[in-house]
C-alpha cells in the first residue's frame, strides 16, 4: 500500500477510497467506515509527507498529496535553520519552551543558561545569574514562558520568575536529572539519579522528597501536574495520579542508554 502513487492521488467519496484501497493492498474493509478512513489518511499523510491533519473528511472526500499543507496545495519539506548566534558548539542538555513558542530556555553542561524571546532566532547567554558555570542538566517551563525550573547535576535546583533574567537556588545538592512543570508553574516535579522524586507546589520555593530510592532517569507531567509518569535506569516506569503523592509501577524492565 505504502509503496504505490497514492502520494499524487485525489480519492474522492468514501467507496472509490475503498476500492482503490482494496484493490491496491488486496484487503477487504468494512464498507461506510468514515471513522477507518479518516483515521487512515492521516497515517498516510505522516507517511507521505502531508499535512498530517485529523480533520474529518468533507462530503466522504480526503485529499492526499505529496507535501500537502493543508489547503490542497504543496510546500516544502520543514527546513531546519542552525543558529550561530549562541558561538562555538556546546553541549546541550534540555530545552524548554512556553505555549506560544516564543520563548525558550536551553541548558548547556560545564556551561551557562541560554533564553530566546524570538521564537530562538537569537539567543543570550546569563553569564551573571546565578554565576558561574554549572552541569545544567533538565528545564521545564510554565506555559507563558516567565516561570522556569532547572537542575544542576551534582548541584542545586534553580528557580526563575522572569523567564530566565534572574535565578534562585533551591534544595540541595543532588544528582538531579530532568525535571516538569505544570502550565501555570507552580507544580514541579524532578528526579535525583541516586536516590529519590521530588515535588513542589509552590513553584519550587520547597520540595517534598517522593517514591523509593532508585536510580531515576527522566519524569514528565500533565498540564495542571497531577498526572506524572517517571522512568528508572535498567527499571521500569511508574506513575502518580496525585501529584507524586504515591506511585505505581508500569511495565517491565527495560535498559535504555544513558
Amino acid at each position: 500500500l505504502m509503496g504505490t502513487p497514492l502520494a499524487a492521488a485525489i480519492l474522492v467519496d468514501k467507496n472509490s477510497v475503498q476500492s482503490d484501497l482494496e484493490t491496491t493492498s488486496g484487503q477487504t474493509f468494512n464498507s461506510g467506515n468514515t471513522a477507518f478512513y479518516n483515521a487512515l489518511a492521516v497515517q498516510l499523510s505522516k507517511v507521505l509527507g502531508g499535512s498530517k491533519s485529523s480533520a474529518p473528511m468533507n462530503n466522504g472526500s480526503v485529499t492526499l498529496a505529496a507535501g500537502n499543507n493543508g489547503s490542497g496545495g504543496t510546500s516544502p519539506d520543514p527546513v531546519w535553520t542552525q543558529d550561530t548566534s549562541v558561538g562555538a558548539t556546546k553541549e546541550w542538555y534540555s530545552v524548554a519552551s512556553s505555549a506560544d513558542g516564543t520563548k525558550l530556555a536551553a541548558t548547556a553542561k560545564n556551561g551557562n543558561m541560554w533564553t530566546s524571546t524570538d521564537s530562538g532566532a537569537t539567543w543570550t547567554e546569563n553569564t551573571t545569574s546565578p554565576g558561574a558555570t554549572k552541569a545544567w542538566y533538565g528545564v521545564a517551563s510554565s506555559a507563558d514562558g516567565t516561570k522556569l525550573v532547572a537542575t544542576v547535576h551534582t548541584g542545586n535546583i534553580y528557580t526563575s520568575t522572569d523567564s530566565g533574567a534572574t535565578w534562585t537556588s533551591r534544595e540541595s545538592p543532588r544528582h538531579w536529572r530532568d525535571v516538569t512543570s505544570s502550565t501555570d508553574g507552580t507544580k514541579l516535579a524532578t528526579v535525583d539519579a541516586d536516590g529519590y522524586i521530588y515535588t513542589s507546589t509552590d513553584s519550587g520555593v520547597t520540595w517534598t522528597q517522593r517514591a523509593s530510592s532508585k536510580n531515576w532517569y527522566s519524569i514528565a507531567g500533565s498540564a495542571d501536574g497531577t498526572k506524572l509518569a517517571a522512568t528508572v535506569y535498567t527499571g521500569k516506569i511508574w506513575y502518580s495520579t496525585d501529584s507524586g503523592a504515591t506511585w505505581s509501577t508500569l511495565g517491565s524492565s527495560s535498559s535504555p542508554s544513558p
